[in-house]
Formats: C-alpha cells, structure tokens, sequence
C-alpha cells in the first residue's frame, strides 16, 4: 500500500483516526510526516509518536504539501463537507503531483466527482464464498487472539496491530484481520464486507467468516491469527474450531 520511502501527510486528523495515527508507531514502513487537522477541530498542537519520531497536527494543509509525497485521506468523526473541503484537498494533492490514497467512506457519486484524479482506495476485503446449503464450519488449526471493543474511542485497532507487532517481534508468523479498511494499510485482512450486508443471514456470517479465517490460514500458514471484532459484533473463537 505504502512504499518504504513515501512520507505520508495524513488529513482530517480528528479522535477517529488517532488511534491509526498512534498504530504507525509499531509499522516504520508507514512514514507519517505530516498531521492536519481544521483549526476549529481543537486538535492542533497536539503532538503524537509516529516511525519517525514525535509529530505535530497542525491546520496548514498547504503547507504540509510541501514535504510529503503522499496524502492520507481518512475518516473523522466530526463532519467535514466534501465538496467544501474534501474534494479541493484531493484535488490541490493531486496538482502538486502527490499520490493520493483514501479510506474515507465516500459515495459512489463523490467518487465520479473525482474521476478524473487518480485515487487509491482501501476498502473492506471483498472477500464471497457462497454458502451452500449444508455447509459446515471448518476446523482452524492456528490459535485464535479475538479483540474486542464494546464502546467507541477505546483504542481498539491501536490494540490489534500492537498485539500483531508484538508477536511479530517475537518471532512468530502472524496476521491480523482487522475491524477497520485501514487494515490494509498495514499489509493485513479486513474483515470482508459481507459481514456488514443485510442479505446474509447470520448462519451465513459465521460460516463466511470462519471460510475467509481458513483461507488465510492456507495461504499464509501463521502461528497466530487476531481476529477483530468492531462494536461487540463478534463470534467466539470456539466457533471456527
């Protein structure tokens, strides 16, 4: 997703993206340069510990242009006008010849606004298996770390991928698949779509979550697995075994 020597200005910095501001601490191929947020936001001064040491978030979103190579187009909490705001900064980035990547849950017709710029986008993994009936759960070989988080703001994908750095660091094959798109970032899975999609049932959910655990854990034979759960949604780790 990111290169070794992108240096990346991430915007608009609010709680909603500190704990992936924080996260980067634990991943020094994520080289976060700048932090940007609305000067009316009350986050500006604020300093946080990222690869490359202490960063501090300020309101020049210009400015900051001038020493990064990419942009990081992230979710907030508070509400920000697309078109106000959004688009223009997509588009400043992309005349100054940045690379432009984007989690930001935007429409499919703010997405056409932007046609004509090249944006990456992350997205939830969109990973389907179809369901048939009489489908089975599988048996998951790996040990399981279920995270979880019953409320807003705690912290929860700044507790996953340190577990996964952690274990990384002590040697053992992991992988994480991750409550937030911005997983994807940090080379993991997310959790796949469907998992948030009304027509499947939620037999269908489990079988297709325990499916997706199973292909990763072919393909990537790890020690351990993290699986996140966002909002209490969540199934025992009992359940894939």
């Amino acid at each position: 997703m990111f290169e070794a020597d992108d240096k990346i200005l991430v915007y608009p910095v609010d709680r909603e993206s500190l704990q992936i501001i924080k996260s980067t601490a634990n991943y020094p191929s994520i080289r976060l340069c700048r932090l940007v947020s609305p000067e009316s936001w009350g986050h500006c001064g604020d300093s946080y510990m990222c690869a490359d040491g202490m960063v501090e978030i300020s309101h020049r979103y210009e400015d900051g242009l001038s020493d990064c190579s990419t942009v990081w187009i992230v979710d907030s909490w508070n509400e920000l006008d697309f078109n106000q705001f959004i688009k223009p900064a997509i588009k400043l980035a992309f005349e100054k010849g940045k690379r432009v990547v984007c989690s930001r849950k935007i429409s499919k017709a703010e997405k056409a606004l932007l046609s004509d710029i090249n944006v990456t986008y992350i997205g939830y993994s969109s990973f389907i298996k179809t369901i048939k009936r009489g489908d089975r759960v599988q048996e998951i070989r790996t040990p399981l770390v279920l995270v979880m988080s019953n409320t807003e703001f705690c912290n929860q994908f700044f507790v996953e991928t340190a577990i996964c750095a952690e274990l990384r660091n002590r040697g053992y094959e992991s992988i994480l698949i991750s409550s937030l798109r911005e997983g994807i970032a940090f080379e993991q899975y997310t959790i796949p779509s469907s998992m948030f999609r009304s027509e499947y049932s939620e037999n269908e959910k489990v079988i297709a979550m325990n499916q997706y655990i199973r292909h990763a854990e072919v393909t990537h034979k790890p020690y351990y697995h993290r699986w996140s759960a966002w909002y209490g949604y969540a199934v025992s780790p009992q359940t894939f075994r």
